[in-house]
């Protein structure tokens, strides 16, 4: 999916379940769980945030966030407090004033970018250079995700079975 300019707010009641997997969320303000409840359970995974706001708000969870192979590109208030039982780790965090903002605990895959230049391709403006540091740097083989026929770069080759690419994917449009 890709969320243009809006706002949303990913919360809920008892053992609510989010997997938030390959979106593009383009100046867009997300806040994750603003008011939970006991055994909920949030995973990003693949996500482009670009130009936009990111918060994520203390909650009662005793279940594990988790946050992996995201891209966090330009984005500002990245993370307000940060929640306990976090897991996290080969996101990439991109711009001049957000890397020093990011989830925590750190991970040690983490990649840090002072600027990526994106691609204009068949079905967006999203696509990564196939020279990209977030190429084959994820942190499962594409396959594992669901990834397996999507792509990251305008040459439309899938990821098929390897490393995940960390970011949005495409649809690969070409056999």
């Amino acid at each position: 999916c890709e969320f243009w300019s809006g706002s949303g707010e990913f919360g809920g009641y008892y053992d609510v379940t989010a997997n938030i997997e390959n979106n593009l969320f383009a100046r867009s303000s997300l806040d994750a769980f603003g008011n939970t409840y006991t055994n909920n359970y949030l995973s990003f995974s693949n996500n482009l945030f670009w130009n936009g706001a990111f918060s994520i708000r203390p909650r009662l969870s005793s279940n594990y966030w988790s946050f992996f192979n995201n891209s966090f590109d330009h984005i500002t208030n990245t993370f307000g407090q940060i929640a306990q039982n976090m897991v996290n780790d080969y996101n990439a965090y991109i711009g001049d004033t957000n890397v020093t903002q990011r989830l925590n605990p750190l991970g040690s895959h983490d990649l840090i970018l002072s600027n990526f230049i994106y691609q204009a391709g068949p079905l967006g403006n999203f696509y990564q250079p196939t020279n990209s540091s977030l190429i084959n740097a994820g942190s499962v083989t594409a396959d594992v995700p669901g990834l397996y026929h999507y792509t990251t770069t305008t040459n439309q080759m899938k990821e098929g079975n390897s490393l995940v690419d960390i970011g949005y994917h495409y649809v690969a449009v070409d056999s």
